[in-house]
């Protein structure tokens, strides 16, 4: 049976692995209350004891506009946790899954604006602490010598937690307008396929060192991600549980009354996101590993939240 520390197992992604990882794996997942990836002397003395065969470290500042206020504590977990992680990962000679992120790019191409999925071997330049924070610990993860692997991933959404999905449903239950930005671009990714896209590689018996990239199928603006959320919302199967809120949205053509299609400059954000930055999960799939149907999973997430 392999010994699997996955760290960050109460957010997204980790609350999803702890659903449905396998029974070949003896997982051990230690809130951040009893392990905090910026204390060194504590993250050596958790590998050494439980002797890991694979360490998860799904551990993130991810609060991209808070990043922007507190950079030291955006380094803290994202930079030097990272390379906490993984020097004791390589002493206990265990293997490393470390997540990041499509924020490392800045939606340019050879200096103009980005028209083609990212491949992993892009350059990354990160325009805000976030990405630039998640940058540096991709660095030091690749540099430790040990058997790495970096998954960048972009627009986590799930059941779980706080996210773009769950928050367009809390406006939409209210009757409220949403104004969302229509001009950034990326994937939306399930937490569920992001987490069994984590469980193969840590599965795979030959390295799986480098970078890679999984996310959704589907690339489009926060806008075009909100009006798909409502077109779902107003399918009959969800008419009980959205009570007698007014169809608001002309499903299909992505032109919702209920959402408002503004500017990032309109939002007004602390930190500053790149206009385009989806990318390509081509080397994924060559391990079997292949998006799935946004619609479908949508509806699984709407499903888990409006019954609750």
């Amino acid at each position: 049976m392999a010994r699997v520390l996955l760290l960050g197992g109460s957010g997204q992604l980790g609350t999803c692995i702890r659903c449905r990882y396998p029974r070949t794996w003896d997982l051990h997942a230690p809130p951040s209350s009893q392990l905090d990836v910026t204390d060194a002397s504590a993250v050596q003395k958790t590998v050494a004891e439980f002797e890991p065969d694979l360490v998860i470290n799904a551990a993130a500042f991810n609060r991209v506009d808070e990043a922007e206020r507190h950079p030291e504590q955006a380094y803290a977990v994202n930079a030097l946790g990272a390379d906490h992680v993984a020097h004791a990962a390589k002493r206990a000679r265990a293997r490393l899954i470390h997540i990041s992120t499509d924020y490392v790019f800045d939606g340019l191409q050879n200096g103009l604006p980005a028209t083609e999925p990212y491949h992993e071997d892009a350059t990354p330049h990160p325009l805000n602490v976030y990405g630039k924070s998640k940058h540096e610990g991709e660095l030091t993860v690749l540099a430790s010598g040990g058997e790495a692997a970096v998954l960048r991933t972009a627009w986590l959404y799930s059941e779980h937690g706080r996210n773009f999905v769950r928050a367009v449903l809390a406006r939409l239950t209210m009757g409220e307008q949403l104004r969302v930005v229509s001009d950034q671009i990326g994937s939306p990714t399930y937490a569920g396929d992001l987490a069994d896209a984590v469980i193969a590689l840590g599965l795979r018996g030959e390295s799986v060192a480098g970078i890679w990239h999984v996310t959704g199928a589907e690339a489009m603006s926060w806008y075009r991600f909100a009006c798909r959320i409502v077109d779902i919302w107003q399918e009959p199967e969800f008419a009980g549980m959205r009570g007698t809120r007014p169809a608001t949205c002309a499903a299909g053509d992505g032109n919702c009354a209920v959402v408002v299609p503004i500017t990032s400059h309109a939002w007004g954000a602390s930190a500053s996101r790149p206009a385009y930055s989806v990318l390509s999960c081509e080397k994924a799939r060559v391990l079997g590993i292949t998006p799935k149907p946004l619609d479908s999973r949508l509806r699984q997430v709407l499903r888990a939240v409006l019954r609750r």
